[in-house]
């Protein structure tokens, strides 16, 4: 072999392990960010999982908050309008003043006060449709308080009214059937 071949021979050995270490860099380099988007791409998707998680957690507890309310509403609806149905009653039959004054007062208020309890508890955090539909409750219960205080009850006016009311949350439970489940 001649000087010129073997110069050639050592200086391809010569680049060849200089190339080595330099594609090992690259292929380390490359490697560590394949990693590196990995660990980037596992960590979002992590986030996200719990971001999810988080969000359907709130709603959840959102949903329990107002299946809560509307059942106290209509819980609450239903003892009303059987105090005002007893009081109505007692008028009726002309029961004695006290026992008439005892209904309404030990009774009738304390259950007309609960349902504005829960009427307003509704209206904080109710979906619009429950809200309408708690207005036109707090209409109807207004009026059966205006009925009360009358010099003479209105008998047919306050059934009125009373199966009025009645219509009014059955259709409330029908919409907000569908919400809470």
């Amino acid at each position: 072999m001649t000087d010129d071949a073997e110069a050639d021979g050592n200086h391809e050995a010569r680049s060849q392990r200089e190339a080595n270490p330099r594609w090992v860099a690259w292929a380390a380099l490359g490697g560590s960010l394949i990693g590196a988007l990995t660990g980037l791409t596992g960590s979002l998707l992590v986030y996200k999982q719990s971001e999810d998680n988080q969000e359907a957690t709130a709603n959840q507890r959102t949903s329990d908050i107002r299946r809560t309310a509307y059942t106290d509403l209509v819980s609450s609806f239903q003892t009303f309008k059987t105090e005002a149905s007893g009081y109505r009653n007692l008028v009726f039959q002309e029961a004695s003043v006290e026992d008439q004054n005892s209904q309404f007062n030990d009774k009738y208020v304390p259950a007309s006060n609960k349902l504005q309890q829960a009427a307003s508890l509704v209206l904080l955090v109710g979906t619009e449709s429950a809200r309408t539909s708690v207005k036109k409750m707090n209409v109807l219960h207004d009026r059966v308080g205006g009925i009360f205080v009358e010099d003479v009850l209105d008998l047919d006016k306050f059934d009125t009214t009373i199966a009025e009311f009645t219509k009014v949350v059955d259709a409330f439970v029908n919409k907000v059937d569908v919400e809470v489940i």
